[in-house]
């Protein structure tokens, strides 16, 4: 059993024997089964309470304590973790159950369109990068604006605010994606523990870094300290969030391609956040890679996701996305494309931690001004047209 489970469960263990029944029945119990990490224990208690129930009505005492015990051990796991990133508190978990009505209204409004467009101009020669737009129903968005804009979740703000600004109705959409940037851009995060909300977050974040671009981080640097750095940080926090708490699933996917991208495209800033040595390329061919095996996992075929392998290929082979006879990191590295996958795998999990530890300590917060600053710049360098569109 790891060791911070270990001690979190003892504790419990200790308030469980207060209750009279419990110690003769945890000496039955132990001997037919093994209780093995949280989940074992929560067994424990499920068993002890209905084993209990059978003989008499639990006070109202009891009943209270063993939600307490609950209530402890996933706070005291959460707490002393060595692997934070990854912990769900699932206490702390928001009641999320209207985010089922809002998907079904948002695939309702959607019109069936798709096109795609070019990410990045410019900046390769060889190279485009391109992201799909899915059409919605204009009317229908601000109908459905107007019935959620009070339920105050980072999802919905989120999801809400894309398809207006791909209709590069920035100034609409950029207010509605500021709702979201407060939740993520301070600690304490209510939704840190809720999958759709920190994805949310993550892609809030990755969406006002890409409207800035570098221009746009460059001008905010000369009023906000350190801006740049802190934005990296927050961002690559959040991918790595979804990444390690949703255990594999879709939304990894995106997460860890976008980290690689983020990685790529701030290398510099990244040499300063992993520290002397590290080559930040590294970390993309790492995440491309797993990007694709979480796909195969998945059973997603065809060529957007054999891409991503492809990817991690030419940047170990080449040094580049574009193949040429340097050798790149196949040469220049003492380990071989998976072993360098394993590497950046492992230093992307550290990374992640000491990041989270300087989001605890309120190092990375930005105030509400900061974030109207932020919002103002990005409005200012992608604004062309504006229309009312009944979004505030």
């Amino acid at each position: 059993m790891d060791e911070t489970v270990d001690k979190g469960l003892k504790l419990s263990l200790g308030l469980l024997f207060s209750i009279p029944e419990f110690e003769d029945f945890y000496k039955n119990y132990s001997q037919e089964k093994k209780i093995e990490g949280k989940n074992g224990f929560y067994l424990l208690i499920e068993f002890f309470r209905e084993n209990l129930s059978q003989k008499r009505e639990l006070s109202p005492e009891e009943d209270i304590l063993l939600k307490h015990i609950f209530e402890c051990t996933e706070n005291e796991i959460y707490a002393n973790s060595a692997l934070k990133i990854s912990i769900v508190n699932k206490l702390q978990i928001p009641n999320e159950d209207f985010l089922k009505e809002f998907q079904t209204d948002f695939q309702a409004i959607k019109t069936g369109d798709l096109s795609f467009e070019e990410i990045n101009k410019g900046k390769y020669k060889t190279v485009k990068e391109y992201i799909s737009l899915h059409g919605v129903d204009g009317k229908g968005l601000s109908e459905l604006y107007e019935k959620y804009k009070d339920f105050n979740h980072p999802y919905i703000y989120d999801l809400i605010s894309e398809p207006i600004i791909q209709a590069k109705n920035y100034s609409n959409g950029i207010a509605v994606l500021k709702k979201s940037l407060k939740y993520a851009l301070r600690y304490p995060n209510y939704f840190w523990h809720s999958l759709r909300g920190v994805d949310a977050c993550a892609t809030s974040l990755y969406r006002i870094q890409f409207l800035l671009g570098y221009d746009g981080f460059r001008e905010i640097e000369k009023s906000i300290e350190n801006f740049e750095i802190k934005l990296l940080k927050l961002i690559f926090l959040y991918l790595s969030r979804v990444i390690y708490m949703s255990e594999g699933n879709l939304l990894s996917i995106d997460a860890y391609s976008n980290r690689a991208r983020i990685v790529r495209d701030y290398g510099y800033q990244f040499m300063v956040i992993f520290g002397i040595g590290v080559i930040p390329d590294i970390q993309y061919i790492s995440d491309k890679y797993l990007a694709y095996t979480t796909a195969t996992k998945n059973n997603l075929v065809g060529q957007p996701f054999i891409q991503l392998m492809w990817d991690s290929m030419k940047m170990y082979r080449h040094g580049s996305h574009i193949p040429n006879n340097s050798g790149g990191y196949q040469e220049t590295e003492d380990a071989t494309w998976m072993q360098l996958v394993q590497r950046g795998h492992l230093r992307s999990i550290n990374l992640s931690e000491k990041i989270l530890k300087e989001f605890e300590n309120f190092e990375l917060n930005f105030t509400n001004s900061e974030i109207d600053l932020i919002c103002e710049v990005a409005l200012k360098k992608n604004i062309i047209t504006t229309h009312n569109s009944g979004f505030a």
